[in-house]
């Protein structure tokens, strides 16, 4: 079995999904790959290059002659699927190209398929019961198909139809096969890409149905079709412009660290600090990590990134114990790329040993979305990471599925609830969520930090609540190095500095900034004497 459309069957090629970098990789317009043509990503995959995504769709839609009979259009598209029987790729887009010039009057409306997890249904059940599904989904998607429909299958477990629009939901729906072995699980998405009155070429009607798709397998829950909008088009630009973009700023020193203070609860000294990674473009401006972070990890960089921020981490880390500041644990975020990489633990260990610094200096922050999608492995890891003398602790925590339950007995230290806790106005019972949380933390021998205080009103609740840590805009932005270092040389940390310790705890109201999750506004300045001199540039933060 060949598995590249012509040939059928599933079995591994370099269309299949073991050897495709990615089920979310960005389909070659033609099907090849060209000299030139493509971008790397991180897993040595492939991007096709951002002239052909942007291409101007061709012309108007072209018209047909006397409503066009579909009989001849079969001689367009021989070639067949060995497996499923639909049409191949290219006889697809061919296929496609003949419909909608013979049936201008037809809302028609292009449909990709994917099936979800399909590498691992293969894995479980084995090529045969996966050769089974595939056809299956062929069969269900040919019962759609009318003299004015086309079908085909694009390679591996990816289809595509072609169908006049009120068919579509008919035709998603019937994609919901049935056919399944004992115990096993399916199901699928899809991409829809609707077409107007001025259609562009085929290839490109294909494309923005794979970007629908893309978005619609990245997303979660139960929206699992999604209709192809510009902003996709962008947002796959973005994209691109990320992956290209960043070994350059990496080399240039356009990424690097912002360092945001943690306080300790109830006096409000500076407990430790978070080091977070910030991309100045280099035609000025700053590019949102909410947006690069999860593109550098869909792309597989993500763990450059995550040994670039560690190593620009304890380089400040050594400094400051060098020239005598005080010193206070570094949180550092590591993805699920880094901790999958077997090599993690003896590497972060000789890194500590090049700078000389203790492993108590360290904590290690991962995602909550990353401790629920292998809690197996992670704790394999971690447990490696924590034997060594780190800290582990769980981010943004309470925005997923995790409970305290999977925590227990697990090699973490530390849970940061996540922002969306806390609202402007909390209730009695928002009140009784938090302190039963901090409650069964502490129980568990975890320590509780809040992430995104912004208000008087929140910290002192958090105070009363048991809550042992926090940061936030309420206590300090994002700090560049020197303004960190002032904070540090000042005595504000709890663990150094001739000074007593400094209380940078609350922050009069602010004038103006952003609105927070908590509703409250990001400081402009901050008025206290011996605090103001801090947050001289934290709009750059």
């Amino acid at each position: 079995m060949t598995g590249d459309g012509a040939g059928g069957g599933n079995a591994p090629s370099p269309n299949e999904k073991g050897g495709r970098h990615g089920p979310d990789a960005l389909e070659s317009p033609r099907g090849r790959r060209l000299p030139g043509s493509g971008l790397p990503v991180g897993g040595g995959g492939f991007l096709p290059k951002p002239e052909r995504l942007v291409s101007d769709p061709s012309g108007p839609r072209p018209s047909g002659s006397g409503g066009g009979s579909a009989a001849p259009l079969t001689t367009l598209c021989p070639e067949r699927d060995s497996l499923t029987g639909l049409e191949t790729r290219n006889g697809f887009l061919a296929h496609v190209g003949a419909l909608v010039a013979a049936h201008p009057s037809v809302p028609y409306a292009l449909a990709c398929v994917d099936v979800d997890r399909f590498c691992a249904y293969n894995a479980r059940f084995g090529h045969a019961a996966g050769d089974a599904l595939l056809i299956d989904l062929g069969s269900a998607i040919s019962r759609v198909l009318s003299p004015e429909s086309a079908g085909a299958r694009l390679h591996a477990d990816r289809f595509a139809l072609l169908v006049p629009r009120p068919l579509l939901d008919e035709a998603v729906f019937l994609t919901r096969f049935s056919h399944r072995p004992e115990g096993a699980f399916c199901s699928v998405r899809s991409g829809v890409y609707e077409i107007g009155d001025v259609a562009p070429r085929p290839a490109d009607m294909l494309d923005n149905a794979l970007l629908a798709l893309r978005a619609a397998k990245r997303g979660a829950g139960e929206r699992r079709t999604l209709t192809y909008h510009r902003g996709l088009r962008e947002e796959a630009l973005f994209f691109q412009d990320v992956v290209r973009e960043f070994a350059p700023a990496l080399r240039d020193g356009l990424i690097g660290p912002r360092f945001q203070p943690i306080v300790s609860y109830p006096g409000g000294s500076v407990a430790g600090v978070e080091v977070l990674a910030r991309w100045k473009h280099a035609e000025g401006g700053r590019t949102d990590p909410s947006r690069f972070v999860p593109v550098l990890e869909e792309a597989g960089f993500a763990a450059e990134l995550d040994m670039h921020m560690v190593v620009r981490a304890l380089v400040h880390l050594k400094g400051w114990v060098d020239r005598g500041l005080g010193t206070v644990p570094v949180s550092v975020n590591l993805s699920r790329s880094s901790l999958r990489a077997p090599g993690l633990p003896d590497r972060m260990t000789a890194l500590l040993d090049a700078y000389r610094l203790p492993s108590s200096l360290i904590c290690l922050e991962v995602s909550e979305e990353a401790w629920s999608s292998d809690p197996a492995q992670l704790k394999a890891a971690l447990s490696r990471l924590r034997d060594a003398g780190f800290s582990i602790a769980v981010d943004d925590f309470g925005a997923g599925a995790t409970s305290l339950e999977d925590l227990a007995g697990s090699p973490v230290d530390v849970i940061k609830i996540d922002k969306s806790f806390l609202r402007s106005q909390m209730s009695e019972r928002d009140g009784m969520v938090v302190k039963s949380l901090v409650r069964l933390a502490h129980d568990l021998g975890l320590a509780v930090v809040v992430e995104g205080v912004e208000t008087e009103e929140q910290a002192l609740f958090l105070k009363e609540a048991g809550v042992d840590r926090a940061q936030g805009y309420l206590y300090a932005p994002p700090l560049d190095r020197a303004s960190f270092e002032a904070l540090l040389g000042g005595g504000g940390s709890e663990r150094g500095g001739g000074s007593p310790p400094l209380r940078i705890g609350l922050i009069p109201k602010p004038r103006g900034g952003r609105k927070g999750a908590g509703g409250g506004k990001r400081p402009e300045r901050a008025d206290e004497v011996g605090v103001e001199r801090f947050f001289h540039e934290e709009g750059k933060g």
